[in-house]
């Protein structure tokens, strides 16, 4: 923010204030001259207040003030505030203002003292001046952080102690439990000999209910009667299973004779066709000696035809040989 200027706003006709780059811009003047109305233009341009437009210098229709990049204009029936580089005015509706105009401003509550307000900063406790100091320069969010973190602080200190005080506590319980390694190996040896005892138990019902029926076996032995008495009488069976085979063996011996006699019947034995038989048989057998013979005279046939077969190339190559030299009369070639 470099100047503000007034035009037709209360006393002010065109009012220009130039603020200084350094330090403060102090306003002097009569009274009555217009120097609150300087502060009254800057908390309209702020906050749109007062509503109605009774500050409009009289004998005009419109009221404006300007700082930095922002001018508001009043009227009787408009109030509309104009920012630098947009081309749309922005509207202050129901006395608010618009979040543009705001972030283009960037006055606070702090940046504006009345006439007959506190002097500032001075009249306050040291925690609202560092409040105040940290809005001024941007720090609320450093101050929120700070805060969040003491809280965490504070929070994980209260862990920290609640969890030294479990831990004491499990350390007295584990020195109570410092049976539990010989207890362990105990439970194991307890547990061999459990396995033992099962062991023993079972081969115990095991040898129980061999005897169980050991004595069973001999209480039925005892009911059986003598059986010296049935001999003859198991003699007598084994006599009539023999004669049941026999007389199945007789009844096959009966059905092969009655077959023989049958095959008997059937052949009718001729020695003169057995004659003409054999005689035709030796007449083939002498045709069959003469193929042979025949046969083996072939091949030696053959065989003479191949050793002549054989000369005749061997002569046929000799004449070649000689065709290609030179004649032995004549010298030609």
């Amino acid at each position: 923010m470099k100047s503000i200027r007034l035009v037709n706003f209360q006393a002010h006709k065109d009012s220009t204030i130039e603020l200084a780059k350094v330090g403060m811009t102090a306003i002097t003047g009569k009274s009555h001259h217009g120097k609150s109305s300087v502060i009254r233009a800057v908390g309209w341009m702020r906050d749109n207040k007062p509503k109605n437009p009774r500050f409009i210098r009289k004998g005009t229709k419109k009221a404006t003030v300007t700082i930095g990049t922002v001018r508001h204009e009043r009227t009787e029936k408009t109030n509309k505030y104009f920012i630098e580089g947009k081309k749309d005015p922005f509207t202050a509706l129901r006395g608010a203002v618009p979040e543009e105009v705001e972030e283009a401003l960037g006055l606070g509550p702090d940046n504006i003292q009345g006439q007959h307000d506190r002097i500032f900063l001075l009249d306050d406790s040291p925690g609202k001046v560092a409040a105040k100091l940290s809005t001024l320069v941007d720090l609320e969010s450093t101050t929120t952080a700070l805060k969040y973190i003491a809280q965490k602080k504070r929070t994980h200190k209260a862990n920290a102690e609640s969890l030294k005080k479990l831990i004491e506590e499990t350390e007295a319980q584990i020195e109570k439990l410092s049976h539990v390694d010989t207890a362990d190996a105990d439970l194991v040896e307890i547990e061999s000999e459990g396995s033992h005892i099962e062991r023993l138990r079972a081969k115990w019902y095991t040898l129980d209910s061999t005897i169980k029926k050991a004595v069973q076996a001999n209480l039925e032995l005892s009911e059986i009667p003598d059986t010296s008495a049935l001999e003859p009488a198991r003699k007598l069976e084994k006599a009539w299973v023999t004669l049941e085979e026999l007389k199945s063996d007789r009844q096959v011996l009966y059905r092969t004779i009655c077959r023989i006699e049958q095959l008997q019947g059937e052949v009718q034995f001729d020695p003169s066709k057995l004659l003409k038989r054999a005689n035709r048989l030796l007449k083939m057998q002498d045709k069959r000696l003469g193929l042979s013979i025949a046969v083996g005279n072939a091949g030696s046939f053959e065989l003479e035809v191949a050793e002549l077969k054989d000369e005749e190339a061997a002569l046929q190559a000799r004449k070649d040989e000689l065709l290609k030299g030179e004649c032995p009369l004549c010298g030609r070639v």
